[in-house]
């Protein structure tokens, strides 16, 4: 569903959290598919634009965005897997809580279209799920 040019996204993906024996994988696929639904739309034409505008140094060092601080979505994923025993407590750093959604924006941008499914869960299985679990096993 295309969201009209005014909406402002609060960071919030609003995920019907599945769980399972781990983290759910559907769970990082379906927040990283809403993050495609977001940049397939009039946001991501303007956050290109303003990618693209941008200087040189200002995109080496703002290329991923902001990495001190973990994406609302992301934290949601987690805390949900911490509460039902599928995440340990360990501290996992805003990088890799991030590190799927980085990784979409990435491609976003230098292959100008948002992955298509078969990415996207590569991404999940391959690097992000992964990252997580090594970061707080259970």
């Amino acid at each position: 569903m295309r969201r009209p040019p005014h909406h402002q996204w609060d960071g919030r993906l609003n995920l019907p959290l599945t769980g399972g024996a781990y983290i759910s994988a559907e769970d990082l696929r379906a927040a990283l598919r809403s993050l495609g639904d977001l940049l397939d739309g009039p946001f991501g034409t303007v956050a290109r634009g303003l990618f693209l505008s941008s200087s040189t140094a200002m995109r080496q060092r703002n290329q991923l965005g902001d990495d001190t601080r973990p994406i609302r979505a992301a934290e949601e994923i987690l805390g949900h897997a911490r509460r039902n025993g599928q995440l340990g407590e360990a501290e996992v750093l805003p990088r890799v809580v991030n590190l799927g959604f980085r990784l979409v924006f990435l491609h976003f941008l230098t292959h100008e279209a948002v992955p298509d499914q078969a990415t996207v869960d590569e991404l999940v299985d391959a690097i992000w799920l992964p990252a997580l679990m090594a970061a707080a096993p259970p």
